[in-house]
């Protein structure tokens, strides 16, 4: 198995194959389970985990052996596939066109999942290729109405990659039966996934997917991240580094960045604010001073605050756009 190809960056993920690094069955499972690819395509991967990969206990035997639990969840999951596509009365489909986290949900309502993404896919123009949420729908009645939605995310070409389902305990219980999965946070459980970046580097991914300049690894300090796994006995503690952004008035601040894995460097032209992140680097990696790196920043964001901020249209000082110098 190719294991690198399911590390959702390709920085790490060639990182990764070129230093030879290797991972038991169970550290496999996890990888695949946090990959990006659709559900068909994991199960596809977790099978062969199961015939070709020696079984063995999940730690602290939390769950039992992985080739059971792997097939306790595929079970679970395809369950939960086949009730997600079943129509039935008072159930309507919807569609979600999202690109950069912006979207609308489709005013028409649909019978059944195909036409909805059918109809998704019509919407599309030539080159797109956002991202499809198809939502399933329990209408309300006067009676028991079920508290449960249920989200695909589905591929341009219909394959549905996640599944999430909102609501009371009792509503999943009444319209998805059997699919409550006591189970592994592929997200939040450890796995050692060694990465190539330093600190400075201007990198873009984790959840937030945004452009920042790489602060610090929790693996830059082995008895902290040993202290941290060991806390949280590897199952709520994923990996973070901590980076720094640039907000909309330029100024500079530091957060978590979970998913290190996802970090990729970042190969495009630096506009606007996020310019400033070019002289954090440069800071970082000792090729200018601390007063270079504030004259920037001061720079920066006098630009910003005359190029969005500085009124000239008010009453008494107004030009008309024709009279403005260009």
């Amino acid at each position: 198995m190719d294991i690198y190809s399911f590390i959702s960056s390709n920085d790490v993920a060639a990182h990764c194959r070129e230093t030879g690094k290797t991972w038991n069955t169970f550290e496999m499972a996890i990888i695949i389970g946090r990959s990006d690819r659709t559900r068909e395509e994991k199960h596809a991967a977790w099978r062969e985990l199961i015939g070709n990969y020696p079984d063995m206990p999940t730690p602290g035997n939390r769950f039992g052996n992985i080739h059971q639990k792997l097939e306790s969840i595929m079970s679970i999951e395809e369950r939960e596939l086949e009730l997600f596509k079943t129509p039935g009365p008072g159930v309507f489909y919807k569609y979600n066109i999202c690109e950069d986290d912006d979207g609308c949900w489709s005013e028409s309502t649909y019978q059944c999942f195909e036409d909805a993404f059918e109809a998704a896919s019509g919407s599309l123009k030539s080159g797109e290729a956002p991202t499809i949420e198809i939502e399933k729908v329990f209408a309300e009645t006067d009676d028991d109405s079920p508290d449960v939605t249920a989200t695909a995310r589905v591929d341009l070409c219909g394959n549905i990659e996640l599944v999430w389902i909102c609501g009371s305990q009792e509503g999943r219980a009444k319209m998805f039966p059997g699919t409550a999965i006591d189970g592994i946070d592929f997200y939040f459980t450890y796995v050692d996934i060694p990465v190539p970046f330093k600190r400075g580097d201007i990198l873009k991914g984790g959840f937030r997917d945004s452009i920042f300049v790489l602060g610090s690894l929790d693996s830059d300090d082995p008895e902290r991240l040993a202290r941290l796994v060991a806390f949280s006995e590897g199952y709520n503690y994923g990996t973070e580094g901590w980076g720094y952004y640039v907000n909309e008035n330029g100024c500079l601040y530091g957060d978590h960045i979970s998913g290190n894995d996802t970090y990729e460097y970042y190969k495009g032209k630096l506009e606007g604010n996020d310019r400033l992140l070019h002289y954090v680097s440069l800071y970082f990696k000792d090729e200018i001073e601390i007063a270079s790196l504030l004259n920037m920043q001061c720079r920066i964001m006098m630009e910003h605050q005359l190029n969005n901020n500085f009124n000239i249209d008010s009453h008494g000082c107004y030009i008309p756009e024709n009279l403005r110098a260009e």
